[in-house]
């Protein structure tokens, strides 16, 4: 991230290229307190495609080296397209659903204290479901995603050529991760 997001550039000055793939920039939802995880993953999926398919492309398309893709927490946006970047390589689904679910053990502790403080602060409602969608991720709720994907768009090939990520680009991907 940078300044101008609030935070500091940490890959200033290492030579890296930053590819910025604004994903839900500036929210989805008035009311912080009704935010629900099914809904910002439907949201993701459905009007921020192009911005996720950029991101996929990205990491295709990266020169050789390492990749990192991030996000605030590294759980909803980065889980989710790491997920369908692995189930485009055909990592077994389990495999990918044990990786994601890892996130919210990662930022169990300090981190997920700290984002609930400052829910606190301005005077938020902490409801299950907001403390769910600033800490959790739970394998059901991409389990649920992937199927609602599924049955939407006719499963992940269709979905990923809907949002440009097209053959090519899956080749590309199996060669840079598999």
């Amino acid at each position: 991230c940078d300044r101008r997001l609030g935070g500091r550039n940490r890959l200033r000055g290492v030579g890296a290229e930053v590819v910025r793939s604004p994903i839900l920039s500036g929210g989805i939802e008035k009311d912080v307190s009704a935010l629900r995880l099914d809904a910002i993953y439907r949201s993701i999926v459905d009007e921020h495609g192009v911005m996720l398919g950029q991101a996929i492309r990205a990491v295709a398309d990266a020169p050789d080296g390492a990749v990192l893709v991030h996000c605030t927490a590294g759980k909803d946006r980065t889980g989710l397209l790491c997920a369908l970047v692995q189930l485009a390589i055909d990592v077994p689904l389990e495999t990918v659903l044990d990786d994601y679910s890892r996130s919210e053990i990662n930022l169990g502790g300090e981190w997920s204290d700290r984002m609930l403080a400052k829910v606190r602060r301005f005077r938020i409602t902490a409801t299950p479901e907001l403390v769910l969608a600033l800490t959790g991720s739970p394998r059901a709720l991409l389990t649920e995603t992937l199927d609602w994907l599924d049955t939407r768009y006719g499963g992940l090939p269709a979905y990923l050529t809907s949002i440009g990520v097209d053959d090519q680009a899956v080749m590309a991907l199996r060669e840079r991760l598999a």
